[in-house]
Parts: C-alpha cells; sequence; structure tokens
C-alpha cells in the first residue's frame, strides 16, 4: 500500500489529493488492477492511518475525517528555499 500511495502522489501534478476511501481504492486499483483486493474501501482509511508515520517520512501527510462523507487527504510536503 505505501508503494502504490508513493507511486500515485509522485504521479500527480497538484500538491494535495483527497477522496473517498472507495474513490482512493478505485484510483489505486486502476493504476494496477492486481491491487484489486489489496485495497478495499472498507480497509483503506485503517491502513492508511496506521502507516501515516511512514508517509511522512516521505513527505506525504495524511488525514483522515468525515465530512458529508468519509475523507482521506494526502498532501505531499513542498520544499521551500
Amino acid at each position: 500500500l505505501l508503494q502504490a500511495v508513493l507511486e500515485l502522489m509522485d504521479s500527480l501534478e497538484e500538491n494535495t489529493l483527497q477522496l473517498t476511501p472507495k474513490a482512493l481504492s478505485a484510483k489505486l486499483t486502476l493504476r494496477d488492477p492486481n491491487n484489486a483486493k489489496l485495497f478495499t474501501s472498507r480497509s483503506l482509511g485503517k491502513n492508511i492511518r496506521k502507516m501515516a508515520e511512514d508517509l511522512e517520512k516521505h513527505g506525504i501527510t495524511c488525514t483522515c475525517g468525515r465530512g458529508a462523507e468519509r475523507y482521506i487527504r494526502l498532501t505531499k510536503q513542498t520544499e521551500t528555499s
């Protein structure tokens, strides 16, 4: 999961991605259909929260929450001079 999220974030032009767990699961599965069973929307939020510290080591901040729907927000930290 960590590698899949890192690759997804590297492929984005924007710094922030905010999706529902179901939408993020679909996006990860689109990138690699073999991930379909690994990244179910039910387990995705739980597993991303567990690896939040590892994501931060790679410069990605993870925030999970609930507004109208549950969401997962991934933000690439930008380098400042």
